[in-house]
């Protein structure tokens, strides 16, 4: 795990020893908090985090949003954390184009990839521009589909699909709870992700390119939730483009 600075913004102590704890858990170990009102002096008085989790409350949900406008200048990235179902923080939060949103409760794998993704995009700032304009336009990468199981429709988040395989008329959602047959081609359901998320690495493969733990160049396979899979000849040089790399 590399070494991220994560600032925890919350006036919730119960919460913030809770999410610190989690942090802990999911390997990171520079971890700090303070209430919203003391953020932004803390950012001048001390080094720049990486990351901040921003907690939001309905209940003093104006001033907590000030106070992080108030953030702004830092260039930090932010992810929001609200109370289940608080539609009017969402919308109003959205303006101030964060880098994620979870809503609380939320386990270690939601809080794993929304950071990951958070991280993964503040790296590749010029890939953000097309992001925050998804956001504006209300086509965010991190919105869901509705995957139709046993005459049910399952919400199922963009964002926790790791890998999509083409499986004869059907395409298998492998999420990080379960797995979903839909009865749609790849090429279909490519059109419904984010590039700057998901990538097709074979023709019967799209992965999630934060959740790709590794790449064997020689061998030309992804290692992926403890499985390989395959790069196909056509889709290297693209899918290589795509990646952060030193």
């Amino acid at each position: 795990m590399a070494e991220v600075n994560i600032l925890i913004v919350a006036d919730d102590p119960l919460f913030a020893t809770e999410t610190g704890e989690m942090l802990q858990d999911l390997g990171y170990s520079k971890v700090k908090t303070v209430r919203a009102a003391d953020a932004k002096l803390h950012l001048i008085e001390n080094h720049t985090p990486d990351l901040i989790l921003f907690s939001l409350y309905s209940a003093t949900r104006a001033a907590d949003l000030d106070q992080a406008a108030g953030l702004g200048d830092f260039r930090i990235p932010i992810i929001f954390l609200a109370e289940q179902n608080d539609q009017e923080s969402y919308d109003q939060a959205r303006i101030l184009e964060p880098y994620g949103f979870l809503f609380r409760p939320f386990d270690k794998l939601n809080l794993r990839s929304t950071i990951e993704v958070a991280l993964f995009h503040n790296r590749r700032r010029h890939l953000t521009k097309q992001l925050v304009q998804g956001w504006r336009d209300g086509a965010m990468p991190g919105d869901v589909l509705f995957v139709k199981s046993n005459n049910k429709l399952f919400r199922v988040r963009l964002l926790d699909i790791l890998v999509i395989e083409a499986d004869g008329n059907y395409s298998i959602l492998n999420t990080t709870q379960k797995k979903y047959a839909v009865k749609t081609s790849l090429k279909q359901l490519k059109r419904k992700l984010s590039p700057l998320l998901f990538a097709q690495i074979h023709r019967n493969y799209i992965v999630q390119i934060p959740h790709v733990d590794s790449i064997d160049i020689t061998s030309g396979e992804v290692h992926l939730n403890n499985r390989n899979y395959p790069i196909g000849g056509k889709f290297k040089n693209e899918f290589i483009k795509k990646l952060n790399q030193l």
